[in-house]
């Protein structure tokens, strides 16, 4: 058998084209994977990053296949190392490694609570951008979360308010809390804190209060029992919005497929109508 034998090439589509018609024995292919990482191609955020495509001694693909449909789909070449003459019996330990994440990639780049900070990001894209495409922000790559905290980089300061604090923690995952103070200590940090302590301890709280009315709604659903955080944040968004008009709110809810609420600042802030 050959031995095995890696170069650094330039993939063109033509090249991709016909490497794919040797994809015999693949996983299957995912079409949102291959969307992400084509919009990475297209938007120049993709690197020759050490990560190798693939043949057997056969000639067969055996890992690449969607970098080379993302080529396809973007119609952008890329540089990448090519591996060939892999015994086939390779294939099952292709990917068995631990992936590293967009927390670890933002951890490394010196930012703190780098998990944290990744799905919060994710969540306030979702809502600056119109909360529509929930798959899109998911799906996004560690450079596209990186470039997005360029954007949002006051997302850190909200990361570490929610994340020190072990009473919320109890509450509640931290990520939509963390969106919550982001968009409210943008328009006032002292309301921004008042909400976050309110929800966080209970102290003083009466009835009718929207602070203790969510505080209840998170209280009274176990762990494995609570909705994902895009539905936890549009429930935290109408007890703020209740709270800072000085509304009573007796119950909060939010139904799947309800336009998604909108973010209300704080009375000074709001805009004077003519």
């Amino acid at each position: 058998m050959s031995r095995v034998v890696s170069t650094t090439e330039t993939v063109t589509l033509a090249m991709a084209e016909s490497w794919l018609e040797r994809n015999k024995n693949n996983r299957p292919l995912r079409d949102h994977h291959v969307r992400m990482l084509a919009g990475e191609m297209e938007s120049g955020r993709w690197h020759l990053n050490g990560e190798a495509i693939v043949f057997d001694h056969d000639g067969n693909l055996i890992d690449g296949q969607h970098r080379l449909w993302a080529a396809f789909t973007s119609g952008k070449a890329f540089d990448s190392i090519i591996v060939r003459n892999v015994d086939p019996k390779a294939f099952a330990t292709i990917d068995s490694g631990m992936k590293r994440s967009a927390g670890d990639a933002l951890t490394k780049n010196g930012v703190k609570y780098g998990v944290h900070v990744a799905a919060i990001l994710r969540l306030v894209h979702f809502v600056t951008t119109g909360a529509r495409d929930h798959m899109a922000i998911t799906k996004m790559s560690n450079a596209e979360t990186l470039s997005l905290f360029d954007r949002y980089a006051d997302v850190e300061e909200a990361a570490c308010i929610v994340a020190c604090s072990m009473l919320l923690r109890r509450l509640m995952p931290p990520t939509a809390m963390g969106a919550l103070m982001y968009f409210a200590r943008r328009h006032d940090n002292e309301k921004a804190m008042e909400f976050f302590d309110a929800i966080t301890t209970g102290v003083n709280l009466q009835r009718g209060d929207a602070r203790l009315t969510v505080r209840n709604y998170f209280v009274n659903r176990p762990p494995g029992q609570r909705p994902n955080a895009r539905v936890q944040l549009a429930i935290l968004i109408k007890a703020w919005n209740s709270w800072i008009a000085g509304r009573e709110l007796s119950v909060v809810k939010f139904i799947e497929g309800e336009e998604f609420p909108t973010f209300a600042a704080t009375p000074r802030h709001r805009r004077r109508v003519a």
